[in-house]
């Protein structure tokens, strides 16, 4: 039983972080034509949600200690420099000159790992109350944060707080509910339901564009020239169905051993390596060879996001990334400790 469940979240790890890569691969094209932009739309309101959620689920092991795991948050914050300066580096190379550099105001994909940082520093507070409250505050915090309009991408707050009840929703996730999540009649009901999410999106196609930039929860509500009354409703509108679709997908994963289970316990050198590569993609503007039309671009994409996944999702570069939580302050300090007393 054990094996399932560990198997379970390796598939869902792994669908997931593919739905990262295509997400990111689809945003410089996502305007060519309905068929494109209704897969992207699809994955964009519940695919970062769901991934913030399996990170909660998994942050867990995090509080079996009862002091803060230095080496975890030190960790965060070292591969989130780390992935600065390389999207830096590689769009100075790009440009033939030195690229803006500002360290803690992130818009792009780095910020998922400074909010873990921040996640994992607030999780002691919030695991000390009941769900149904710190989750409750979440919800309310997320949708009313971005009234300020002094919130935004400076250390990616307006995201920590925004996708803040999801990594909680995921922390106190149990494991007893993949049983009923995944029984034969809730996988014929959720793919059903994903089927008309699908219709349904590309039926309001032109309302999600207008208030697209609510579900990447990375900007006040002031620049989005939306009232307040009428964006918080937006938000949370956009949370009810990135929960719903996000138990949909849950429903459908498998729970036995695939050919891509092993890709859900390497996804952090993917989700840092293939920024830099859409960066190289769109650069170069590689995706005209397929502007023929949606569905071109659509298949190139998803053939494009599955190679990078693959490639990128090897033993020796997984470890490598894995390092950054694997030194021992503890012992530095001590170390340094002694030599300051000689």
């Amino acid at each position: 039983m054990e094996k399932e469940r560990i198997y379970y979240w390796d598939n869902l790890k792994a669908l997931l972080i593919f739905l990262v890569v295509l997400g990111h691969f689809l945003i410089p094209i996502f305007r060519e034509g309905k068929s494109v932009e209704l897969v992207y739309f699809f994955i964009y309101l519940f695919h970062m949600p769901a991934f913030v959620f399996v990170s909660g689920y998994f942050s867990r092991n995090y509080l079996k200690k009862e002091v803060p795991q230095i080496n975890k948050l030190i960790g965060f914050l070292i591969l989130f420099v780390i992935y600065k300066i390389l999207l830096w580096a590689v769009s100075s190379i790009l440009a033939g000159k030195a690229a803006n550099f500002e360290l803690f105001s992130e818009d792009s994909a780095p910020w998922y790992l400074l909010c873990m940082f921040f996640w994992y520093i607030y999780l002691p507070v919030f695991a000390k109350f009941k769900p149904a409250v710190s989750i409750g505050f979440a919800v309310i915090f997320g949708m009313l944060i971005r009234l300020d309009s002094s919130v935004g991408i400076f250390l990616s707050f307006s995201r920590f707080a925004v996708f803040l009840p999801f990594f909680l929703a995921g922390y106190y996730f149990k494991d007893d509910i993949i049983k009923k999540l995944t029984t034969a009649k809730m996988r014929i009901v959720s793919v059903i339901f994903l089927i008309l999410i699908v219709f349904a999106i590309y039926y309001n196609l032109d309302f999600i564009a207008k208030y697209q930039t609510i579900i990447y929860g990375s900007h006040p509500y002031a620049l989005m020239n939306i009232s307040g009354i009428k964006a918080v409703a937006l938000n949370g509108m956009w949370y009810f169905f990135a929960i719903v679709i996000t138990l949909a997908v849950m429903c459908i994963v498998p729970k036995r051993k695939t050919i891509v289970s092993y890709i859900g316990s390497r996804t952090l050198a993917i989700y840092i390596i293939h920024r830099l590569i859409r960066q190289i993609f769109e650069h170069y503007n590689l995706y005209q060879y397929f502007m023929k039309s949606g569905i071109e671009l659509i298949i190139f994409c998803v053939i494009v996001s599955a190679i990078i996944t693959f490639i990128f999702s090897g033993k020796r570069l997984s470890k490598l990334f894995q390092k950054a939580f694997q030194i021992n302050y503890d012992r530095l300090l001590r170390k340094n400790g002694k030599g300051d007393e000689k």
